[in-house]
C-alpha cells in the first residue's frame, strides 16, 4: 500500500515535467526587500530562541524541545534576505554564519544561541536594523 502511494506520488510529480524545449518565461522581477521585512523576520527568529531558552532554563521543556525550537530558528533565519550590499546584509551574514545551513544538508549540527559570539552578531544585526530605520522587538510569552 505504502509503495503503491510513493509510486501514485512519484507519477504525480513527473507528470508535471517539462520535457519540450517551449520558452518559460520568468515572472516579474522580484521587489527588492526592506529592512523593514528583514527586521521584522530577525524580530521574530529571537522571539522564538528566547521563548525556547526561557522555557527549558525554567524546566517546562527539554532540552530536545529546546534543540528543535533553535534548529527552526536556524532554519528561519536561512531564509531571511536583506537588500545587497548594505550593513544590514553583513550583520546578517554575520549572524548566518553561526547557524547550520539548512541548504548544505547538516542537520542537527549544534549550535548556541546562547552564546557570546551569538550575542554580539545580533547586536550587530539589531544595531543595523536601527540604522536603517526598523526596530527589532522580541514577544516573550513564557513564565509568570
Amino acid at each position: 500500500m505504502a509503495l503503491g502511494l510513493v509510486a501514485a506520488l512519484g507519477v504525480g510529480f513527473t507528470s508535471g515535467t517539462q520535457v519540450s524545449s517551449a520558452r518559460v518565461d520568468a515572472g516579474p522581477p522580484a521587489v527588492p526587500v526592506t529592512a523593514k521585512e528583514t527586521c521584522g523576520q530577525i524580530s521574530d527568529i529571537y522571539t522564538l530562541l528566547l521563548n525556547a531558552w526561557n522555557s527549558f532554563a525554567e524546566s517546562r521543556s527539554t532540552e530536545q524541545e529546546y534543540q528543535g525550537a533553535s534548529w527552526l530558528a536556524a532554519r528561519m533565519l536561512d531564509r531571511v534576505d536583506a537588500a545587497e550590499g548594505t550593513v544590514l546584509a553583513k550583520r546578517l551574514d554575520a549572524l548566518k554564519s553561526l547557524v547550520p545551513s539548512s541548504r548544505s544538508g547538516t542537520q542537527w549540527k549544534a549550535f548556541d544561541p546562547m552564546s557570546t559570539e551569538w550575542n554580539k552578531a545580533f547586536v550587530g544585526a539589531t544595531a543595523a536594523c536601527k540604522s536603517a530605520g526598523a526596530e527589532v522587538g522580541v514577544e516573550s510569552w513564557t513564565g509568570g
